[in-house]
């Protein structure tokens, strides 16, 4: 829920493992200190800032900032299908 409502409960996600390369302010599946993430990532020189879009949460969310070479970058979000129920 932390990215809700960009992507909501049961979304489904299509991502595009050949777009690596990090483009500000997009969506992306990466992998950071063992643990795999879909979040919005701004970028600043040589860090990335981990955003999520939920308003609610981010009163309690801590912004993580980690150095582009503590990233795997596994691909870009391109698109989703909603949960139709």
């Amino acid at each position: 829920d932390l990215m809700y409502p960009t992507i909501k409960l049961n979304d489904m996600v299509f991502v595009d493992t050949n777009q690596n390369v990090v483009e500000d302010n997009k969506i992306y599946l990466f992998e950071v200190n063992g643990f795999y993430k879909i979040r919005r990532l701004m970028i600043n020189k040589n860090s990335a800032l981990i955003h999520i879009d939920n308003q609610e949460k981010k009163k309690t969310y801590i912004v993580s900032s980690f150095d582009m070479g503590d990233i795997t970058i596994i691909g870009k979000i391109v698109g989703l299908i909603s949960d139709l129920n």
